[in-house]
């Protein structure tokens, strides 16, 4: 959104999702670009100009499972996918009905989902905590789902330790 691209993001959680657009509108209102919001089912939209003669944009925010996205976004419509999977110590992930503590089940299922959403060629940014499914398991579960590893330079390089029950990975592949 900061470089002039619209953007969406989905949240099982609305109370995130309403913090998200308080935060949002607040910085909005502090920069004092004029904005309009309007909630539509589960998905609200925030159109906004960033500045004087700047171009509209906007911002959705939906509280719905991320397997619904292509209910939401429709297939082939979006260039970037940014995924920071629940880490499994104190969040669930929801894959089907039952909540569950391991990021694994909700890969399975968010996976094909996501590609379909994705236009030919676009990317995907996936961090994880490497304590609850190892680098090797995510591997294998981009490629099972038909997308590629992007490797070299910097990437691969992303691993770090966030405290003693996290340590965070980013894997970067393309459909």
């Amino acid at each position: 959104m900061l470089c002039g691209f619209d953007a969406a993001g989905i949240d099982l959680d609305r109370k995130d999702v309403d913090a998200y657009l308080q935060f949002f509108t607040t910085w909005l209102k502090a920069k004092r670009a004029k904005h309009a919001s309007r909630r539509h089912g589960p998905a609200t939209t925030i159109s906004f100009a960033a500045g004087k003669g700047a171009e509209r944009q906007e911002v959705v925010a939906i509280a719905a499972d991320t397997t619904t996205a292509v209910q939401h976004l429709g297939g082939s419509s979006v260039d970037v996918v940014v995924v920071d999977l629940p880490y499994g110590v104190q969040h669930g992930s929801t894959a089907g009905e039952a909540l569950r503590r391991g990021p694994a089940d909700l890969l399975a299922s968010a996976l094909p989902v996501w590609r379909k959403v994705l236009r030919g060629g676009g990317a995907m940014a996936l961090s994880w905590n490497t304590k609850v499914l190892a680098r090797d398991q995510m591997l294998d579960a981009l490629d099972a789902a038909g997308f590629h590893l992007i490797a070299g330079g910097a990437v691969g390089r992303f691993a770090h330790r966030v405290d003693q029950a996290v340590d965070r990975d980013v894997v970067l592949a393309r459909r």
